[in-house]
């Protein structure tokens, strides 16, 4: 069976590790950017966006039952940006490992964490999966919510919920697992939002609301001065 493990650190790196048999030639997409709200006087602008690029770093490439052995690569720069790891002249006799790490995926603004990673199939035929994410946030998390959608890979909408997989908090570790999952023509959208707040109130509608009570008061204090 081909595994997938996640792990999300409290840095902010997104480490990924694929096991896939096959002979046919694996083609992992690699991020380059991620969505984030703009930022005014420290705090996040609510309902705003913005991309920031992101770098990927592979780690290891090899086979299961040699580790010592380095099994040859390629990173591949795409037209439209990013890059692609292939891996070929594979067996289906023979388990690879790749293991890469996406720097900074986790955005993190002290009260909020948050990641959406694109699970698409590094396959051309659709890949079954037993799929583990464990995420490691910080020391204090009061609340959480994880949710796996289904993208449409020609338009980039969501096209249903992929109710698969379960989840639960151990501590400080949040834990997703899903058995024999089917990564195929559509991708999966892996969403998970944790907060140190006791309930897990929307990340926009919080900073919503800090942001205009920032500008209530700066443009009151404003007032206060012009009047001396």
């Amino acid at each position: 069976m081909n595994k997938l493990k996640l792990y999300a650190d409290p840095l902010g790196d997104f480490y990924v590790e694929w096991k896939i048999a096959t002979a046919e030639k694996i083609t992992v997409n690699l991020p380059h950017y991620k969505y984030e709200m703009s930022n005014l006087l420290g705090i996040p602008v609510p309902f705003s966006s913005i991309a920031e690029k992101i770098e990927c770093e592979v780690l290891n490439v090899y086979l299961e039952n040699a580790p010592d052995i380095v099994k040859p690569y390629i990173v591949q720069k795409k037209f439209m940006g990013g890059f692609d790891l292939l891996v070929t002249d594979n067996s289906p006799d023979q388990t690879i490992v790749i293991q890469y790490v996406i720097r900074n995926l986790v955005i993190r603004d002290k009260i909020y964490f948050h990641f959406v990673f694109i699970l698409a199939s590094p396959l051309p035929t659709p890949v079954i999966a037993d799929v583990t994410l464990t995420a490691r946030f910080s020391y204090d998390i009061n609340s959480y919510k994880f949710k796996a959608a289904v993208i449409d890979n020609e338009t980039g909408r969501i096209c249903g919920k992929a109710e698969v997989m379960t989840h639960q908090r151990t501590g400080d570790f949040i834990q997703v697992t899903g058995s024999e999952m089917i990564v195929g023509e559509n991708s999966l959208d892996l969403h998970m939002h944790a907060s140190r707040l006791p309930l897990m109130i929307d990340r926009r509608i919080f900073w919503l609301v800090i942001f205009i009570v920032t500008i209530i008061g700066i443009s009151t204090l404003l007032s206060i001065l012009k009047l001396k």
